[in-house]
């Protein structure tokens, strides 16, 4: 009897090595489904933060804030049907604040509900809607890579607009411009907006030919500013880097490329 359990013991004991038990990391690995929530729950998070950091952007019309939030080059396409890419945030900055932070902008990035938003496929994440913007996920983080503004870029007298793609060309017709005092030609190789520091301090942002010649022509040409510009030797500018090209000093302006073509876009007396 006692062999006999002796058997019995000696099998139940070998079967039991036999099967292996289950491994340590398989008891611990969590079910694949809830793993993918969690994922879900910290993408959602990240979208929501990003997105909320935009809207903050547009309620200030905070243009550095948001070029801190975009992705490099950026596509901005405007009402008229043009594109405009930008290679850097200091491209953005040139550009100004007009054609991003217009009425129809400004209200359909506050109206975006940040907790709704949802990556779908490879179309990222979209706020607003004819006019709005698109984010991407870059590097991990969630960046603005298109912006579809309700900006009309080809405001005012657009068929009579300058677009010489030759710097030392467009600074001579600039040259000029400030030579005779002349608001109206200069209007037509300005991009808009167009920024003008004072030299009271104060400074105006003109969004289009039309307030720029009749706001801006009266005070514009002073001795100082007309004398710095035309003092410029045009045939020995070039672009530095992402900074374009400057005519006078400490009183002068900068000149960018903008499809193609070199514009004014900041004026300082």
């Amino acid at each position: 009897m006692k062999k006999h359990l002796a058997v019995i013991t000696i099998c139940t004991l070998a079967l039991a090595n036999a099967v292996p038990a289950m491994p340590v990391y398989a008891a611990s690995k969590k079910p694949a489904a809830a793993y993918s929530a969690k994922q879900r729950r910290e993408g959602q998070k990240k979208i929501k933060d990003a997105a909320s950091r935009i809207k903050s952007a547009f309620k200030k019309q905070d243009l550095n804030a948001l070029a801190d939030l975009c992705s490099f080059p950026l596509t901005i396409s405007y009402a008229s049907g043009e594109l405009t890419e930008l290679k850097s945030k200091s491209e953005l900055m040139a550009l100004g604040s007009g054609p991003v932070f217009t009425e129809g902008m400004k209200s359909a990035i506050a109206s975006t509900d940040v907790s709704k938003l949802k990556e779908v496929g490879n179309a990222g994440v979209q706020m607003g809607g004819d006019a709005g913007l698109s984010l991407f996920k870059f590097g991990g983080k969630w960046k603005i890579n298109n912006i579809y503004s309700d900006y009309n870029s080809q405001a005012g007298s657009d068929s009579g607009a300058l677009k010489i793609g030759n710097l030392e060309e467009a600074a001579t017709t600039v040259q000029k411009c400030f030579s005779y005092r002349d608001i109206e030609t200069l209007s037509r190789i300005c991009s808009y907006p167009v920024n003008v520091i004072y030299e009271d301090g104060t400074s105006a942002e003109y969004s289009d030919a039309a307030s720029f010649i009749s706001k801006c022509g009266g005070r514009l040409f002073t001795d100082r500013l007309c004398n710095s510009v035309t003092a410029t030797d045009a045939s020995g500018l070039q672009a530095v880097g992402n900074a374009g090209a400057q005519l006078g000093g400490d009183s002068g302006l900068s000149m960018y490329q903008f499809g193609g073509a070199w514009k004014v876009n900041n004026i300082y007396q």
